[in-house]
């Protein structure tokens, strides 16, 4: 890895753990108080699970980023695939709310399937992309699928207008489309390429499909989105 890449990937994702880490100190203080509102234990509890869940995958990225070899050296086991999406949509509910979002998740996965641990990271991914790019009051829909030797991961939601010249670029490392620089929401740009990478561990293939229509979308105060329906296909064989 090139020095001007380590520092950058470095620099990005310290801030990060650090304002995680933050986060995490402030709602443990507060229950260590200790509360009589329920509502507030629930609340403060969910911020914690969620902002360790968040930090748990950015280790993963860093650890993929440093020494990619690393998850190759694992080992597949039996992984409750629907029971992980749910458990992201929990964690992430306070950013669902925040933005008015409402989610969907459909299965007839209703066995464990042979997948290896990094497994783990690739609903909050695929969840945190969608809600970050999704507009206000849009819905996500989570689709699991089985297909006997196989399995299906699709996630749909309006974002951003992804142009031909970009759509080849969507999973290499750092980039990022115009529109979606245009809505100003900060990123590294590896959280696709990250998705791409665990699925070539497992023999898989990721592919996005997007709709025709296109719309403008805009909130006062901030410039005007051009979004279109968008769709991520996940295939993993289960053998």
């Amino acid at each position: 890895m090139k020095k001007k890449n380590y520092e950058e990937i470095l620099n990005y994702f310290l801030h990060e753990v650090v304002q995680l880490n933050a986060n995490i100190k402030s709602h443990a203080e507060v229950l260590s108080k200790g509360i009589n509102d329920k509502n507030g234990v629930i609340h403060h509890s969910e911020m914690i699970q969620e902002n360790s869940s968040i930090l748990s995958v950015l280790i993963d990225i860093v650890n993929y980023e440093l020494n990619p070899e690393i998850f190759s050296l694992m080992k597949k086991d039996l992984r409750n695939l629907h029971g992980k999406f749910h458990k992201i949509f929990i964690s992430l509910k306070g950013n669902l709310k925040q933005k008015g979002i409402k989610y969907k998740l459909t299965s007839d996965v209703d066995r464990l399937v042979n997948l290896l641990p990094i497994i783990d990271t690739l609903p909050y991914l695929l969840i945190d992309n969608a809600i970050k790019y999704s507009h206000r009051d849009g819905e996500i829909t989570v689709n699991l699928l089985d297909f006997n030797n196989s399995v299906r991961i699709e996630v749909e939601n309006d974002g951003p207008k992804i142009y031909d010249d970009e759509i080849e670029k969507l999973f290499d490392k750092s980039f990022r489309g115009y529109q979606a620089i245009k809505m100003g929401i900060k990123g590294s740009g590896l959280g696709l390429n990250f998705v791409k990478y665990i699925c070539e561990l497992h023999g898989g293939t990721v592919s996005v499909e997007r709709g025709k229509n296109t719309y403008n979308y805009g909130v006062e105060g901030q410039s005007c989105i051009e979004y279109q329906p968008f769709k991520v296909i996940i295939d993993l064989p289960d053998k």
